[in-house]
């Protein structure tokens, strides 16, 4: 019974190996085996795994934020010690060389001794002046402001000791009149008077001024003090000291 079968097995497999190469003719096979006239309809499955299975990350490590003004490295610690410093002490602001003290106020009743202190004295009077031209003051001074004969003023006696004017010699060695002229005032060691009786008495501390000659006189109880403007010369008659002057 088996060789029976054995021998319609043989049949079978020829016939089918017929049928096989007829197979072959009609359709061209790729080199993988598989018929070229068809196509491979297989669904293709994209691969889900890499984006849906991903697998976790870890969680990034905080980074510390370091500013550029922070030095991330240690500075090393130096061994120098740091000199010490000495204090200077603060200078003293320089100090102004001492200036002179301020020159102290004339004084009202001493004698003039120039011709801008005279008139500067006439006008710090500030009072308008009396129109004279002779007068006499309380203490005895005689003055002529205009006149055909002189001009000047003339203590009442005495006089004041110049023996470089008056000499040693003369009539006398006192300066007791100064005198108005063509040149400076000039000191005179007179032995006569010009006096005449009837001059009006001016007060101390008062001016009078002759209308014709211009010549201004302060009356003080140390003096006389004269200026005549037009020739910007004066004087000052006293009992004890006598000055001339001229601008």
């Amino acid at each position: 019974m088996r060789r029976r079968l054995a021998a319609l097995a043989v049949p079978i497999c020829v016939l089918a190996l017929s049928l096989s190469a007829c197979g072959d003719d009609d359709e061209p096979t790729d080199a993988s085996g598989t018929p070229t006239g068809e196509t491979s309809t297989a669904p293709t499955t994209e691969s889900t795994e890499a984006t849906d299975a991903t697998e976790p990350t870890a969680p990034s490590e905080p980074t510390e934020s370091v500013s550029e003004s922070e030095s991330t490295e240690p500075t090393e610690a130096t061994d120098e010690t740091p000199e010490p410093t000495t204090a200077v002490p603060p200078s003293d602001p320089p100090t102004a060389p001492p200036s002179d003290p301020p020159a102290p106020p004339a004084d009202p009743d001493a004698p003039a001794t120039t011709y801008a202190e005279a008139e500067q004295r006439l006008d710090d009077l500030g009072q308008e002046p009396v129109d004279l031209d002779r007068f006499e003051t309380p203490t005895g001074i005689y003055c002529l402001l205009s006149s055909d004969f002189l001009t000047g003023c003339e203590l009442a006696g005495g006089g004041v000791p110049d023996p470089a004017v008056c000499g040693n010699d003369g009539p006398s060695q006192n300066v007791g009149r100064i005198e108005f002229g063509g040149g400076d005032p000039e000191p005179v060691c007179n032995s006569d008077t010009i006096r005449e009786p009837g001059a009006k008495r001016l007060p101390l501390d008062s001016v009078a001024r002759s209308s014709t000659s211009g010549i201004t006189c302060l009356a003080q109880r140390v003096g006389v003090t004269c200026i005549d403007p037009g020739r910007t010369q004066g004087f000052f008659l006293g009992p004890d000291e006598y000055h001339v002057f001229s601008a």
